[in-house]
């Protein structure tokens, strides 16, 4: 009997180029091993406006949160309505739950409002206005709006 051999780069990849790709009808799904993409990419799903695959109209990509700086998890993006959302595990050292941005219209961060010391929930930026909602704290504020001339 031959003994079958992995070597262990391989199959600490599980896929042995290092990459998967999966292409279904308007999507596309790629997966990456372990430790293949210096950002702690694991998966990619794109979905697409047409069967051809042209158009683009969403992408999401999950990362390994502990092999990241920033403890990122999902990374939503929609490059047609110029929107995207990023998620963040609760090991972010700034307690960011998510961040989400219109470009040029709008952008919202929220918190883990439990672990900030000022209780802040919730930041939106819009043109001219920040908002920022506040829960749990003595002083009893909750909400504060900031106008810019």
């Amino acid at each position: 009997v031959n003994i079958f051999e992995i070597p262990k780069d391989k199959f600490q990849r599980r896929y042995p180029s290092g990459t998967r790709s999966i292409s279904l009808d308007r999507a596309k799904i790629e997966l990456f091993g372990s430790g293949v993409d210096i950002q702690g990419l694991q998966a990619r799903v794109i979905f697409y406006e047409d069967v051809e695959k042209t158009i683009l109209h969403e992408c999401t990509e999950i990362f390994e949160p502990n092999r990241r700086m920033d403890y990122m998890t999902r990374r939503v993006r929609a490059p047609e309505k110029m929107e995207f959302e990023e998620f963040f595990s609760l090991k972010n050292r700034f307690a960011i739950k998510a961040v989400a941005e219109n470009a040029g219209v709008q952008r919202g961060v929220t918190f883990y409002s439990k672990t900030r010391a000022d209780g802040l929930r919730q930041r939106v930026e819009e043109l001219g206005l920040f908002t920022e909602s506040f829960e749990h704290r003595s002083d009893s504020l909750s909400r504060r709006q900031i106008f810019l001339a």
